[in-house]
């Protein structure tokens, strides 16, 4: 899960992956590496990331394959997602609302 911020302006993250490889005795080990991932600009949930040859490696010595990752967006407290719009409740008096008022409205970008 991304935040929104990241999603709206891109950003590059680093993650830990742990997976299963055998040693030399071949036994079941989990190795940890860190990988460097740039998230677009603009990004939406469901979208994947693909990164070439990060992937577990192929059988019999085989290159190792490509490495997915799904975008999932974290709830935020001020706005909510639906498809490409961004959603902000805007708290109104009553009387601003019927006579006309001019508000500050907070945005992603600030």
């Amino acid at each position: 899960m991304i935040p929104l911020e990241d999603a709206f302006h891109g950003a590059t993250r680093t993650l830990t992956l742990r997976s299963p490889e055998l040693d030399a005795s071949g036994h079941v080990v989990l190795r940890e590496r860190q990988l460097s991932v740039k998230i677009p600009k603009g990004i939406r949930a469901g979208q994947q990331i693909r990164l070439a040859g990060q992937g577990t490696p192929g059988f019999g010595g085989a290159a190792a394959g490509d490495l997915y990752l799904e975008i999932a967006i974290r709830p935020h407290p001020r706005f909510r997602l639906d498809g490409a719009d961004v959603w902000f409740d805007l708290p109104l008096a009553p009387w601003e609302a019927v006579l006309g008022a001019t508000v500050a409205a907070q945005t992603p970008t600030g």
